[in-house]
């Protein structure tokens, strides 16, 4: 009886701390990359349990995991991942990081191809442990025009938006917090033509402009005011 009972205990708690974590990716790839930067890729971390789960402290001199000390119960949350490898060429990494509420780490595979190295490019982690520190989301700014003086439009209203994150603003601008991403951006006017745009949001381009045409008007009826004017 005792034995049995032994059992049931072990297989129990197997069953508790197994799949507590889960990722949403099993592999980041940042593929072929001219000028390497020590760019910025995401994941998600899911915590499956009904215990928080606290982000301890691991060796990865390789691979830094930025985000939050511990993700609640039942919830998700998103982290930065940055790689720091050293020579150029093909490169691939595997680190593990571990929770207090798991045996098993959140691991996957992180990989890549460098043609050349930025001057600013770092090769080692900078902390060689991942101790957790604050996370910020990136931040892109966003700005409404008249196409021909290029004046902001500010009684425009806009809408910026992708499948999982949308923001409505009435503004001719506006200083979005969201991940990069694909995005689209469509914006009416009094006045204006309406106009919707597509654009990708990275750490490149951290600003997008829209250009709103006055209705009836043409670059010839600008051209034409402007000499009024003169």
């Amino acid at each position: 009886m005792l034995r049995l009972w032994l059992l049931l205990v072990l297989v129990v708690t197997s069953q508790l701390s197994y799949g507590q974590l889960k990722s949403n990716i099993s592999a980041l790839n940042y593929g072929k990359v001219e000028v390497w930067k020590n760019d910025t890729l995401y994941i998600e971390i899911k915590n499956r349990s009904n215990t928080p789960a606290e982000l301890l402290p691991t060796y990865n001199p390789s691979v830094e995991l930025i985000g939050p000390r511990s993700i609640a119960p039942r919830s998700t949350q998103v982290y930065q991942v940055v790689a720091y490898p050293r020579t150029k060429g093909y490169f691939e990494f595997q680190p593990k990081f571990y929770f207090s509420n798991s045996n098993d780490p959140i691991s996957f595979i992180i990989k890549g191809q460098i043609k050349k190295f930025d001057e600013s490019a770092l090769f080692q982690c900078p902390k060689l442990e991942n101790t957790p520190k604050k996370f910020e989301l990136p931040q892109i700014r966003i700005r409404v025009v008249d196409t021909f003086s290029h004046k902001i439009i500010y009684h425009a209203q806009s809408e910026f938006y992708n499948p999982l994150h949308k923001v409505q603003f009435d503004a001719g601008y506006m200083n979005v917090i969201t991940h990069f991403g694909n995005y689209r951006l469509s914006s009416i006017a009094e006045g204006y033509e309406p106009k919707e745009i597509a654009f990708l949001f990275d750490q490149k381009n951290q600003e997008v402009i829209i250009q709103l045409k006055p209705i009836g008007m043409d670059e010839e009826d600008l051209d034409e005011l402007i000499e009024r004017r003169g």
